[in-house]
C-alpha cells in the first residue's frame, strides 16, 4: 500500500481558506492516521448539553481547557512519546489528571479506553507499549489528551496535523448528538492551533513525516 505523505505546515496554512470537512486532504488524513484501530466512545472534554449553545460552549472549552491547558500539554505528550519518553509521558498525564475538572477528567479517562482495545499491532512500538502497560496496571490515568497525541506519535502524525486533529475529535465527540457538526463554528479554534513543533524546526522528517498505516 502507497505510504501517504502530511506536511505539518500545510493543514493550518490552508485550513482557514477551505471549507473545512474530513474528505478535505490533510484534516481527513490526519483524523484517519489518529484513530487508525479506534471506535470513539462519546464525549471527552468538550461536552454539548442539550441545552446548550454550540458556540457559545465551543468558545468556553476553547478559552477554559484548550488553550491554557490542553494544547500545551498536548503538545509536551507528542513530543514526549515522538522520543519515547513514558516515564516523562505518565508523569504529564498523572499531572493532567489532577488538574482538570473532576467531571471533564473522568470523561477524558472514559474517551480514552478505546484507544488500548485490540492493539495488538502495536507491540512493535515500545514506548506506546510501555505507556498502554501502565495504563492497564492503573499506573496512570490515561487522558484523552495524553493518549490521543501519544497514539498519534505513535502511528508519525505530525504535531501540528495531530493536534487539528485532536480539536476536530473533540468537537465531533462532544456534540454527537448533531448529525452535521457546524464547521464554521470549529474553526474558530484554528487561531489557538501555534505549536513549536522541534522536530520540525530541527529536521525535516518532523514537518513531512510518513503516516504509518498498520
Amino acid at each position: 500500500m502507497p505510504t501517504p505523505r502530511q506536511n505539518c505546515g500545510e493543514t493550518l496554512a490552508n485550513f482557514d481558506q477551505r471549507a473545512p470537512s474530513l474528505d478535505f486532504e490533510g484534516l481527513g488524513e490526519a483524523y484517519r492516521s489518529c484513530l487508525i484501530g479506534v471506535t470513539p466512545n462519546g464525549a471527552a472534554t468538550f461536552f454539548l448539553a442539550s441545552s446548550g449553545v454550540l458556540s457559545l460552549s465551543w468558545r468556553r472549552w476553547i478559552d477554559q481547557l484548550f488553550s491554557p491547558i490542553l494544547r500545551p500539554h498536548f503538545q509536551s505528550a507528542w513530543n514526549l512519546a515522538s522520543e519515547g519518553r513514558s516515564i516523562e509521558l505518565g508523569e504529564i498525564d498523572r499531572a493532567l489528571d489532577r488538574e482538570l475538572p473532576r467531571p471533564v477528567a473522568a470523561r477524558g479517562r472514559d474517551a480514552a479506553e478505546p484507544f488500548f482495545e485490540g492493539k495488538t499491532e502495536r507491540k512493535a512500538d515500545r514506548g506506546w507499549e510501555r505507556f498502554a502497560n501502565e495504563k492497564s496496571e492503573g499506573a496512570l490515568p490515561g487522558q484523552i489528551t495524553t493518549v490521543f497525541a501519544a497514539h498519534a506519535a505513535s502511528h508519525q502524525v505530525a504535531l501540528r496535523s495531530a493536534l487539528l486533529a485532536y480539536a476536530w475529535f473533540e468537537f465531533r465527540q462532544g456534540q454527537s448528538q448533531i448529525s452535521d457538526p457546524t464547521h464554521e463554528i470549529f474553526q474558530t479554534v484554528i487561531p489557538k492551533l501555534r505549536t513549536e513543533d522541534r522536530n520540525c524546526a530541527s529536521k525535516n522528517d518532523g514537518c513531512d513525516s510518513p503516516l504509518r498505516v498498520v
